[in-house]
């Protein structure tokens, strides 16, 4: 009897954490659902492409071929279960319930809707920055590859 009830116990406790597993799986998914994934990772793509052709107009005959291998590989579909596997990672289940609710909300959805745009103009700040200030880079790379140099020949 006590064998019974101990592999009884057993399994209930194996059935609950693998139910826990699945509904803290099934909220990262729901989250992925919620958020558009499909539909927020092409707009991404759009979003970055625009920016790109503008930056480097010498891009635009390759438009099309960027898109494409784009589409391929970073597609919502593509990356599901790598996106599922790092919200899971990042998030508890509760935390995930709480985004899906929020993104349910008029603001979530704004959010959704604005941050491929948002994101790409994020890149583009970015990239702006760094090649205003690539002068800068270059005369620090200089002064350490010196600095190198001379403690190179210090130790020789």
């Amino acid at each position: 009897m006590t064998t019974y009830k101990g592999l009884l116990l057993a399994a209930c406790l194996a059935f609950s954490s693998s139910s826990f597993a699945n509904g803290h799986r099934d909220a990262a998914y729901q989250l992925l659902d919620v958020m558009k994934l499909d539909q927020l990772m092409s707009d991404t793509i759009d979003s970055m492409l625009v920016v790109q052709m503008r930056q480097n107009p010498s891009l635009q005959p390759y438009e099309g071929v960027m898109k494409r291998f784009f589409s391929r590989y970073l597609s919502g579909a593509s990356l599901r279960e790598d996106f599922a596997d790092m919200y899971e990672e990042a998030f508890t289940e509760e935390e995930l319930n709480t985004l899906v609710e929020f993104y349910r909300t008029p603001i979530g959805e704004k959010t959704l809707k604005l941050m491929p745009t948002l994101t790409a103009q994020g890149a583009a700040l970015g990239e702006q920055r760094v090649r205003e200030n690539a002068h800068v880079l270059q005369e620090m790379i200089q002064q350490e590859a010196l600095r190198i140099q001379r403690l190179q020949s210090e130790n020789n």
